[in-house]
Order: C-alpha cells, then sequence, then structure tokens
C-alpha cells in the first residue's frame, strides 16, 4: 500500500502529506488507513503553517573579490563657478634700490644734433641715462668711417665697447669737430666750427658702455 502511495506521490509529495497530518493532529497518533494523497486534504490553516519561511540560517563566508569592471564614459563637462571674492589688498613692499651708476657692461645709446648760421662755435650736449664709474674713451668716426675695435658699429646701429664713448657722424655740412668737454662721466658736449661762412649742420647717434 505505501509503496504505491510513494509510486504515486513521490518521495517529495509523501513526505508533504506526512508532515500535513502530523501537523493537523496535532502530534497525535496517525489514524490508521488515512492516506493523503491531494494537497486540498490539508485544511487551509495547516497549509499556511507550511508555507511559513523557517528562520535565517547564518551568514555564509564572503566570496571571492570580482575583476574590476570596465572604465566608464566620461561624463559632461559642468557649468564654469561664479568668481571668488577680491581678495584683500595686501601690505605694500619695501622700496627697491635706488640705481645711480650704469652697470658694468652696460650699453647706453642716443642721438646728437647741432645746427647755426654765421657762428664761430656749434654745440652739441648729450647726458646719459647713468652716471659712469670711471670717465670713458672717447671715439669720433666721421661720416663713412668704417667700424673700429673699440667701436663696432655704424651710425645706424651705434655699439661702443667697455670703457669707451663713440660719437658716429651721420651727416656733416659745412662743419668738423672742434674738441669733447664738459663732463664725461655724466655725459658729454662736442663742439664743431664751420668751414666756411653760411649754414651749418650735422647729426648722428652715440653709444657708451660701462667699463
Amino acid at each position: 500500500m505505501v509503496s504505491r502511495v510513494r509510486k504515486k506521490l513521490g518521495p517529495a509529495g509523501l513526505l508533504v502529506a506526512v508532515l500535513a497530518l502530523v501537523v493537523a493532529l496535532g502530534g497525535a497518533a496517525l489514524a490508521k488507513g488515512v492516506i493523503i494523497t491531494q494537497l486540498s486534504q490539508i485544511s487551509p490553516s495547516v497549509q499556511k503553517k507550511l508555507k511559513k519561511p523557517g528562520p535565517a540560517g547564518p551568514a555564509g563566508p564572503q566570496g571571492p573579490k570580482g575583476d574590476q569592471g570596465p572604465k566608464g564614459d566620461q561624463g559632461p563637462k559642468g557649468d564654469p563657478g561664479e568668481p571668488g571674492p577680491e581678495g584683500d589688498e595686501g601690505p605694500p613692499g619695501e622700496p627697491g634700490p635706488t640705481v645711480t651708476k650704469m652697470p658694468s657692461g652696460q650699453t647706453s645709446k642716443g642721438f646728437w644734433h647741432f645746427q647755426g648760421i654765421e657762428s664761430p662755435v656749434l654745440l652739441a650736449s648729450i647726458s646719459y641715462p647713468l652716471e659712469l664709474s670711471t670717465t670713458p674713451e672717447e671715439h669720433w668716426l666721421p661720416v663713412g668711417s668704417e667700424p673700429t675695435t673699440e667701436c663696432p658699429g655704424t651710425a645706424e646701429e651705434p655699439e661702443a665697447t667697455p670703457g669707451n664713448a663713440c660719437f658716429y657722424a651721420q651727416v656733416m655740412t659745412n662743419a668738423k669737430l672742434l674738441e669733447f668737454n664738459a663732463s664725461k662721466r655724466y655725459g658729454m658736449r662736442l663742439a664743431f666750427e664751420p668751414k666756411s661762412s653760411g649754414a651749418a649742420f650735422g647729426f648722428g647717434s652715440w653709444a657708451v658702455t660701462a667699463k
């Protein structure tokens, strides 16, 4: 008899039937000749008890770390933020040193010119931006002169080697150089004299390099 029921319900079905019967009878002895072959034979209240899950079991061990996922796409560029507030004004700095003398090897450049009519002496004055520590050696380069070791430039591009002051003539009309004079560490004054009566004029450039 039992083998026929097991064959019809299967092991799992037979176990459910027996458990349901035990619950229905409240643990009492199984009545002879009662075989449960369908779920409908079990009362709804008993079925509800059978469906209720048991308590949760203990947590299992942590599994191994998974592989890193692929890199996601870059997100859209955000909107620019609001400008921050203006900072407080800082304290004033210490005053810098005042340069009064031309540093060694530094070159200053400029222009000179003169003009006059029926004058016995014609003057061209220049002033250096900074005082020279030593008096330079002056050099006069007439119109068309070739560059020299001390004055390697031209009237268009005046140059002077350290310790030299070079005066390049670009135009000279009815005049010639008479002398250099005045304070040579602060500047220079060139004196010219006419070659004949009438108008006389001239202009050019200069360069001086501190020794």
